[in-house]
């Protein structure tokens, strides 16, 4: 190879170098190392942290179930403060199979308290402008306050779908499903997890099997492309199943 040709590689790859596979860009990569991220997600909490003196004034719910969820998860909000676990990324790469361009989608985030879970969607691909929000109380201007179980987004406005722990606090765990797949575009994709505890619990969602939940799927025009069930012990150490699950829509 000359010396010109091989100035001319040179300038190529400081030019324009080949990406990487599911490259996220350099701004997500320095993002998602751990210090940084916890650096940022903290200031974007903390910058939003007037707004949780406003989210203990609940609605006047005319169910009560709607209610004690309010009160629970808006509890562990304000005490909290900042919320720092990152452990809803273990359900994200689900989203992300097939590979593809996620700059391009749009997705809907179910119950995240706050912006910090916001934040890990947006490190995976996601544009900041393509993600919507939606809990029973905003911490910040990204969530909207609607009920997952009645949404007022019209039928197959999403591309995906992520709900972390969210199906505990459903009223109606099949009608939630419902719900979750009717604003999925078709061949839209959604990943979510459903925790049933096999004692006592306090919240409908977590009495019902995950065996309901995948049947609930089939009948709503969904398909399971991914199924993991994890056993652990809960705070107060009751047998626990958590079914991981990602979805297609089909129809």
């Amino acid at each position: 190879m000359s010396s010109f040709s091989t100035l001319r590689v040179l300038a190529q790859s400081l030019r324009r170098p080949q990406p990487m596979p599911g490259d996220r860009g350099c701004l997500r990569t320095i993002v998602s190392r751990p210090i940084i991220f916890d650096l940022v997600s903290t200031v974007m909490q903390l910058r939003d942290l007037s707004r949780l003196k406003k989210i203990e004034k609940k609605p006047e719910y005319v169910d009560q179930h709607y209610d004690h969820v309010h009160e629970y998860n808006a509890g562990v909000t304000t005490s909290k403060i900042v919320t720092r676990t990152r452990r809803a990324e273990r359900l994200l790469p689900i989203l992300g199979f097939p590979p593809r361009d996620l700059s391009q989608e749009r997705i809907l985030l179910i119950g995240p308290r706050n912006i910090h879970e916001i934040l890990q969607v947006w490190l995976i691909g996601y544009r900041w402008k393509n993600i919507d929000a939606i809990d029973l109380y905003a911490t910040t201007p990204k969530i909207q306050i609607m009920n997952m179980e009645s949404m007022t987004f019209p039928d197959q406005t999403f591309d995906a779908i992520f709900a972390s722990a969210t199906l505990s606090y459903a009223k109606d765990v099949k009608q939630c499903v419902r719900e979750y797949i009717r604003v999925l575009k078709i061949g839209g994709r959604a990943a979510f997890t459903q925790t049933h505890i096999l004692a006592d619990t306090p919240f409908h969602g977590n009495a019902i099997p995950g065996e309901e939940v995948v049947a609930a799927i089939s009948r709503a025009g969904g398909e399971i492309y991914y199924h993991n069930v994890l056993e652990k012990k809960t705070s107060h150490s009751h047998s626990a199943r958590i079914h991981e699950l990602g979805v297609v829509r089909r129809a």
